[in-house]
This record gives C-alpha cells, sequence and structure tokens, in this order.
C-alpha cells in the first residue's frame, strides 16, 4: 500500500470515524510526532472546532486537558484538523486502573471542565468517548464540533436563555436541562459529566437505549419531542434518577454530585470546589 501523506503528516491507522468525520493517528514527515488528523468530506463541525480550539490555545496556554491545534486546512475536496494524539481513551484507562482510581479520576475531570469553562466555553457533548488521558494520568477533552461560548465578557451577561426544540449532544448523556429546552450553559457540562461517572462506576444508565420503548415519530431524533427524549427527560427527572441510583451501594456519593448539580441555576457560575470527591468517595 502507498503511502499518503496530507499536508505535512503521513497517515499510519484509522482510529475511528464519527457522523461527520474520520480520524487517523498520522506522523509528521519530519519530526516523526504522532498527531491526530481529522478528515471530513464537508466542512460540517471541523472549520468551527479549528475556531474553538485556537481561541483555546490562546486563553489556555499550556493547559494539559485541552488538546493543541496543529494545523487545519484543505486536502482535495476535504477538511482536515490535525492535533495532538492520545494513546488511551477514557474507558480504556477505567479498565485498566479499577475502581479504587475512580474518584481521583471524576476530581480531575471536573478540573478539567473548570478550566474550559474559565475561558467562557461549554463543551456541549460531554460522554466517554469525548475524554482521553495522557500520560501523566489528566484527562483530556476532545471534540469541540458543539462547544460555544456561553458568556459576553465585553457586556458582562450570559447568553439569554430561550428556549429551543433543538437538542444538543448526544441524547444518552445530554443535561436534563436541555431535554426541557434550556440553552446549555457550566451546569449541563456538569451533569452530563455526572452521568459519565455513573456510567464508570459500571451502572447502566435508566434510560440508555434498550431500556426505551421504540415509537414512531414525527419529530427528528434531535428535537426534544422525540418520545425517545420524553421519556429519557422522565427518567432523568433528579427524584427519579435518585430512585433508581438508590439501589447500587456505590451510587450514594454520586447521587450527592448529581443533586449539587442538578440545582444549578441558569446563568450562576457553579462552585467547582464544591465537588470535593477524594473525600466523599
Amino acid at each position: 500500500m502507498s503511502e499518503v501523506f496530507i499536508h505535512n503528516y503521513k497517515l499510519m491507522e484509522k482510529l475511528g470515524k464519527g457522523a461527520f468525520s474520520t480520524v487517523f493517528k498520522a506522523e509528521h514527515r519530519i519530526s516523526k510526532k504522532m498527531v491526530a488528523i481529522k478528515i471530513e468530506k464537508e466542512a460540517t463541525t471541523l472549520k468551527h472546532e479549528s475556531k474553538i480550539l485556537a481561541y483555546l490555545n490562546r486563553e489556555l496556554p499550556g493547559l494539559p486537558n485541552i488538546p493543541v491545534l496543529y494545523w487545519y486546512g484543505l486536502y482535495g475536496n476535504s477538511v482536515c484538523l490535525t492535533t495532538t494524539f492520545y494513546e488511551t481513551s477514557l474507558l480504556q484507562y477505567v479498565e485498566k486502573t479499577g475502581v479504587s482510581q475512580l474518584p481521583r479520576l471524576c476530581e480531575r475531570m471536573v478540573s478539567a471542565i473548570k478550566h474550559l469553562h474559565s475561558a467562557y466555553i461549554v463543551h456541549s457533548d460531554i460522554k466517554p468517548d469525548n475524554f482521553m488521558i495522557d500520560n501523566r494520568e489528566n484527562p483530556i477533552l476532545i471534540d469541540f464540533g458543539l462547544s460555544s461560548l456561553f458568556y459576553n465578557a465585553e457586556k458582562d451577561v450570559y447568553k439569554e436563555n430561550i428556549r429551543t426544540a433543538h437538542l444538543i449532544g448526544s441524547p444518552k448523556y445530554a443535561s436534563y436541562n436541555l431535554h426541557l429546552g434550556n440553552v446549555i450553559s457550566p451546569r449541563d457540562d456538569l451533569i452530563s459529566l455526572g452521568y459519565l461517572m455513573v456510567t464508570i462506576f459500571g451502572i447502566e444508565l435508566p434510560w440508555s437505549t434498550k431500556f426505551l420503548e421504540e415509537e414512531s415519530s414525527e419529530f427528528p431524533l434531535y428535537h426534544v419531542m422525540h418520545p425517545e427524549n420524553m421519556q429519557r427527560a422522565k427518567y432523568k427527572k433528579f427524584e427519579t434518577l435518585k430512585a433508581y441510583l438508590l439501589g447500587f451501594p456505590v451510587a450514594h456519593n454520586l447521587i450527592l454530585y448529581l443533586e449539587q448539580v442538578y440545582a444549578l441555576e441558569y446563568g450562576v457560575v457553579p462552585d467547582y470546589g464544591r465537588f470535593g470527591f477524594s473525600s466523599i468517595f
């Protein structure tokens, strides 16, 4: 098989394929540094993601929880985004280290989100696939295609919470507030992180697809009125979720975390210091 070069990078292996793009491991032709290169046939999300990453690299230089953007450009009719390469996924790390490391990991993931929010950006798609782990065991946020500014620093105002019918992010991990049509804000990244924590502790989320009844719908999947999303909203109501989690001995402190983040109001900066997992797990 002949070698394929994109810009200064030689493609090494395919890492995965998403709804819009395909990700490859690649090597710089001179430095031999490994990178991740994401390729889209159309600039559906990569142009936006490149702007978000360029902004974060500028606002949060050297922050270990954000990939470095090396290059964004065209290759034939495709759009390409090249960033830091990470060997280990979140789920691979959890499988390797076991439950004993989870409190520390949870604390570090909250810290990663806190740093992101300090630049007035919400990730908007917090889920296991969008965390990697570096060689210092730092959790790394990836895939900023849905990310956005939640705050206008010049005017000192949050984005107005105008109800919407479009659900942002992965329905399984999207915050309860988004199922009600609210605009995404920092509290929702933290709530999605709570759902993620439940899964890495080995608990099946009660609104996982296999638990939902299949129903035909006149609404698209990402509409808040789609039957599956209405069912998810019912399950994600805090009282219902709490009752479910009480059946798992390990979930007591997850309930404490979820109770705090569910209580956050729109437009209020979270007190991230309240989430001390090392002391409560």
